[in-house]
């Protein structure tokens, strides 16, 4: 009997841990859509504020480099973090719901 109630014992621990670890993530998750909505926000206001120089700026000026690319650069990377945060946030949820005793 007893070796049932410490087997309930350390399942009962690892969902706490889990939950917690749920908890977190969802945290995180909330965080991260944050700040991937201020970088595309920060993002949009770069290209306005190009598009405006640009449109503004004499024909002899020499070209600026392509400064798109490398925030699309810099933006791809944050949006495949995101997304693999995004993605572990779910694996543990789907886990959690298929795991759930009440």
């Amino acid at each position: 009997m007893s070796n049932i109630s410490d087997r309930i014992e350390q399942i009962e621990s690892k969902i706490r841990i889990l939950s917690q670890r749920l908890v977190d993530l969802k945290a995180e998750n909330e965080q991260l859509k944050a700040d991937n909505k201020r970088l595309q926000y920060e993002n949009q206001s770069s290209k306005n504020t190009l598009e405006g120089f640009s449109t503004k700026a004499p024909q002899s000026m020499m070209p600026l480099p392509d400064s798109d690319s490398i925030q699309f650069e810099s933006t791809n990377v944050a949006r495949q973090q995101i997304d693999r945060y995004i993605q572990e946030i779910d694996a543990c949820i789907e886990w959690l719901t298929k795991n759930e005793t009440y």
